[in-house]
């Protein structure tokens, strides 16, 4: 928050899910009306520990994809001229490599 505000940033809004669950719909259009954003910095995501993750793969992986998708269409949608998205994806999977640089990662994708 510090580096935004020293960048410009006059009102910056960090929603909590108790006040506007990003997997409703209505939640997202709700908080898109109440806070009017002209930039969205997507980082909310659902995780666990190992276990939960374990336990939960499916739900976590719903939930963070329609938190990312409900938000991104209806920012657009609104016309929120720029958008961040970090992404969220965890996956539990024997053979799974992780790139942990963004250099791996395109190492990754080459194959």
């Amino acid at each position: 928050m510090e580096k935004l505000r020293e960048r410009g940033a006059a009102h910056i809004s960090i929603p909590r899910r108790q006040d506007y669950d990003l997997v409703q719909r209505d939640a997202v259009l709700a908080l898109l009306h109440d806070a009017r954003p002209d930039l969205i910095i997507h980082l909310a995501a659902r995780v666990g520990g190992i276990g939960a993750n374990l336990t939960h793969q499916a739900e976590y992986f719903y939930e963070n994809l329609m938190m990312g998708t409900q938000l991104l269409h209806e920012a657009y949608v609104a016309g929120v001229p720029k958008i961040e998205d970090v992404g969220v994806l965890k996956a539990v999977h024997a053979g799974l490599r992780r790139a942990e640089t963004p250099e791996e990662l395109r190492r990754l994708y080459q194959r």
